[in-house]
């Protein structure tokens, strides 16, 4: 790739949300976001793994006015490893029958402009960490145990894919409760001059304490590695959801037993970066084989609301024999929204139609009125099912302001995934005493 390719590279940290240019000089306050207090790795330790410290709700469950994010980065103070922008999450409700009460979010982010080894950051990626929540809306982050708070960093071993920075992609709870975490990381290998961390891969880690520490396996190896040059995939592979076995025994074109994980990726061609989402199989969730080529890219038609491709996804299985993906978009101005496709089988994806939109996909959920706080941009979603019978569909993405720069995590419900999403959150608390 030769260094004529640096003004492409600033398109695509412009597009989609995740390569937005996080790089811009900002110091949060107090004041900018207020965020949840701490809770000390310490309060969660001295629990069963399946309890995580308690605190009551102070939003509103069913805000409509005023709302405000879930999860917002600031202050805690700039030494918190999110302090810069809290990105991307992962949520897990209570497991059914494991004694468990606490909904569980991870999540990335980092404090400065600066990656792992001095490289210059053109994420939002860099660190995870983790909270706790006894509603999944208001949230406590927890004080994980490596530094500023961290609970996952990149590896430190010359040579590693992942010694630059990290993102989590996913998490699922096996059988016997133990926790894998899908991650994605990138590392010292320049597939563009200057520009390390570029090459993303994705491994796999897992925690025994409920998500508080992590280990990784294989050896540290990539689970699914970039493609072979010439392959759709060949830039990198990034940002991995999951579903096990149990979960798409009833998606029809699904064999039997079959692990699944959907990904992105980008290349390079007419009209600038373009985005695609790809898919693979496994036995056993670790050893992954890809489906040939992109199962869902850009739209056909230049002035369509999702003409540069699909970026980061959520897969769920709807129960009626499909698959639902919400997927983030981008229209040819750089305008961001989050539109749905049906599949049953992984591969051969659908644009579905929905109320009120002219083209199919959507969108279904797209950045807030002027003065709100995700008014200039939403994506990354993770869509959760309901947890109980008539219970509505959660969306956890992430926005940010025209008027405040950095990354917040907010919440939207609905009954029906093709329309009616509702954001719901609430007045942010006062800054915690102490951080």
């Amino acid at each position: 790739m030769t260094a004529s390719r640096g003004p492409r590279l600033r398109r695509l940290a412009a597009w989609p949300l995740l390569f937005a240019a996080f790089v811009r000089t900002w110091t949060p306050t107090p004041a900018a976001f207020a965020a949840p207090r701490t809770v000390q790795g310490s309060e969660v330790r001295s629990l069963q793994s399946s309890v995580w410290a308690p605190r009551a709700s102070r939003l509103p469950r069913r805000a409509t006015v005023g709302v405000q994010p879930v999860l917002a980065p600031g202050s805690e103070g700039p030494t918190w490893w999110d302090a810069r922008n809290s990105a991307s999450p992962v949520v897990l409700p209570p497991a059914d029958g494991a004694g468990e009460s606490k909904w569980r979010m991870w999540y990335y982010g980092r404090a400065g402009t600066l990656w792992a080894r001095g490289a210059e950051a053109f994420l939002p990626t860099g660190r995870v960490g983790t909270a706790c929540s006894e509603d999944g809306i208001s949230w406590s982050r927890v004080n994980g145990p490596l530094s500023g708070g961290a609970c996952f960093d990149p590896s430190s071993e010359d040579g590693a894919f992942d010694n630059v920075h990290v993102g989590v992609g996913d998490v699922v709870r096996l059988p016997n409760g133990t926790l894998w975490m899908y991650y994605f990381g990138g590392g010292e290998e320049e597939v563009m001059p200057g520009k390390p961390g570029l090459k993303m891969q994705i491994g796999l880690a897992a925690s025994g304490d409920g998500g508080l520490s992590w280990e990784r396996l294989k050896g540290g190896e990539p689970i699914l590695p970039a493609g072979e040059p010439g392959s759709f995939d060949a830039l990198f592979v990034a940002w991995p959801r999951v579903l096990q076995p149990w979960e798409t025994a009833s998606v029809t074109g699904i064999p039997d037993g079959k692990w699944y994980m959907s990904y992105h990726t980008a290349q390079f061609g007419e009209g600038g970066m373009k985005w695609s989402a790809g898919a693979a199989f496994s036995d056993d969730g670790v050893a992954w084989e890809k489906a040939p080529g992109p199962v869902l890219g850009p739209s056909d038609g230049a002035d369509l609301w999702d003409a540069q491709g699909v970026g980061v996804r959520s897969v769920a299985p709807l129960g009626d024999g499909k698959l639902a993906m919400l997927y983030e978009a981008v229209d040819a101005q750089g305008d961001h929204a989050v539109g749905l496709a049906e599949s049953s089988d992984g591969v051969k994806w659908l644009r579905q139609e929905v109320p009120g939109a002219s083209a199919p996909g959507g969108p279904v959920f797209a950045k807030g009125a002027s003065g709100s706080w995700d008014s200039r941009v939403v994506g990354t979603p993770y869509v959760v099912r309901p947890t109980e019978a008539g219970g509505a569909w959660r969306l956890y993405y992430v926005g940010e302001s025209t008027a405040k720069k950095g990354m917040s995590i907010g919440l939207a419900e609905t009954s029906e995934l093709r329309s009616g999403w509702r954001k719901v959150g609430g007045v942010p608390p006062a800054p915690p005493s102490g951080g």
